[in-house]
């Protein structure tokens, strides 16, 4: 055997022992485990109960659409989980409407929103507020996943089955992520369950990077009711939409994931109300 052989060989060995290392540290990751979700910091989503959520809430900042830099970030983050009013405009946005999209991504308004709606909205959009005129043109549509248009089809909002499964199945730890800059921002971090059970915990503690990277952060961005730029109760609760609406009214419900520091409930209300974003992609 000549030197040439001899060295190719040498490396397949190398490769070989490599991707045996690798899946082997796969393999204890997932020990235990109910699903597969080993999560790494190069990905853009991190996975829990199967599901592959964007590591970062829906923003609109200036004329750009963007997932959220990281995953306690929301415009004006507030220190603390007592409450606070936080302004934010139509060039910093990341509380929205239910079911808009378009030129009514933005809007604040109590009568602009999807009514009536007969079936789930993820991944599609629409031209009707009723949403049963449904177009796959990005440029025509004004009802519908915000998401879905927000990113050209690149995320989605949440199902109702999915937020359940993320509700009914993950473990959950309340607490708080200390930024850069001292403050302290609150809010639930999800993470996979195991095969001998969640945990539930709504006592804070201090939720580190390595956290962040395994598990999915919803900070508690507060919620707007009434139309303007006021956003109440940042850092004391968080809302995030799903892609489902509730029943009609004079409100028209729509469902939500309800982040509270002493519960997470599944509850459903106004449509025109401003909630938070966490995209999922397929």
């Amino acid at each position: 055997m000549n030197l040439k052989n001899l060295l190719i060989m040498a490396a397949m060995s190398v490769m070989a022992f490599g991707f045996a290392a690798c899946s082997s540290d796969d393999d204890d990751d997932k020990d235990g485990m109910l699903y597969d979700d080993v999560n790494s910091e190069y990905n853009d989503y991190v996975s829990v109960c199967g599901i592959k959520w964007a590591r970062g809430n829906l923003q609109h900042l200036g004329e750009d659409w963007k997932i959220a830099d990281h995953q306690w970030e929301y415009f004006n983050y507030v220190d603390g989980n007592t409450g606070s009013s936080i302004s934010q405009s139509s060039s910093q946005m990341d509380h929205f409407n239910w079911g808009v999209c378009g030129a009514n991504a933005l809007t604040t308004s109590s009568s602009v929103c999807a009514k009536n709606v007969s079936q789930d909205i993820s991944g599609k959009m629409f031209t009707d507020e009723a949403c049963t005129a449904e177009t796959s043109d990005f440029a025509a549509a004004l009802y519908g996943d915000i998401a879905y248009w927000a990113t050209q089809g690149a995320w989605r909002l949440p199902t109702q089955a999915e937020l359940q499964k993320l509700y009914n199945e993950a473990s959950y730890q309340y607490g708080y992520y200390t930024t850069e800059d001292g403050k302290n921002v609150y809010g639930y971090l999800f993470t996979p369950p195991m095969k001998s059970g969640r945990v539930e915990n709504t006592s804070a503690r201090q939720i580190t990077d390595e956290e962040l990277v395994g598990g999915l952060f919803l900070p508690a961005t507060g919620y707007r009711i009434y139309p303007g730029s006021t956003i109440s109760k940042g850092g004391e609760v968080g809302y995030y939409w799903t892609s489902q609406y509730r029943s009609a009214g004079d409100n028209d419900y729509a469902y939500y994931l309800e982040l509270q520091p002493t519960r997470i409930r599944w509850a459903g209300n106004a449509s025109y109300y401003g909630r938070s974003v966490r995209p999922v992609k397929n």
